[in-house]
Parts: C-alpha cells; sequence; structure tokens
C-alpha cells in the first residue's frame, strides 16, 4: 500500500476483508507484539478472523501477553498487515509478500 489512509478510509479497508494476519518486526519487542496483540483483538471482536504470525523470535518476556493471538490464517484471502514495521526488509519472513497495510 503506498499511500496514507485516513482513518476513516483504514476502517473502510477493514471492513471490507474478512481474514487477516498480522506481522510483527524481526527480534520482536513490546511494542509491534502487543501492538498486533491489540489489533488482532479488536478484528476479532468485530468478527473478523485474524491472528498474528508466529514469529520464532518472540522472547519468553512477551509470549504470555500474545500467545492467545498467535497462528495461522485461515484459507483464502489473506490480508498482510505489518504493525510497527516501518521498512519491510524488518520482517523475518514474509518480505516477499505484498503487504496490504503498514500501521506504524
Amino acid at each position: 500500500m503506498s499511500k496514507r489512509l485516513s482513518l476513516k478510509e483504514t476502517a473502510e479497508f477493514i471492513k471490507e476483508r474478512d481474514n487477516f494476519l498480522i506481522l510483527s518486526h524481526e527480534h520482536p519487542d513490546g511494542d509491534t507484539l502487543c501492538s498486533g496483540a491489540a489489533l488482532c483483538s479488536a478484528l476479532r471482536r468485530i468478527g473478523k478472523r485474524a491472528c498474528c504470525h508466529n514469529n520464532p523470535e518472540i522472547s519468553e518476556k512477551y509470549l504470555s501477553y500474545v500467545e492467545n493471538y498467535l497462528g495461522e490464517p485461515e484459507e483464502g484471502d489473506i490480508c498482510y498487515i505489518s504493525v510497527d514495521v516501518a521498512d519491510q526488509k524488518m520482517l523475518p519472513y514474509h518480505r516477499d509478500i505484498d503487504i496490504d497495510l503498514v500501521i506504524d
């Protein structure tokens, strides 16, 4: 996604999709993990299918905060959202996919 979206445009973008995978950066810290977990929780509360990518670099320090949100997306169209990732090169995986929404 190459253009900035307003809050209203972002809400409409999310409303039009149902299946989300939330991505964190390599060497994940509390910002990327907990922001992703909060987004995942919000998406689930509005009836969306959402999970956070199970980044193997998640430390024990943060695991208990995010473990209920980790998983793999259901089959079908997946909307990829990166959280706290300024550059796609910061992703440990999924560097070759098109990120649909960047929240940074």
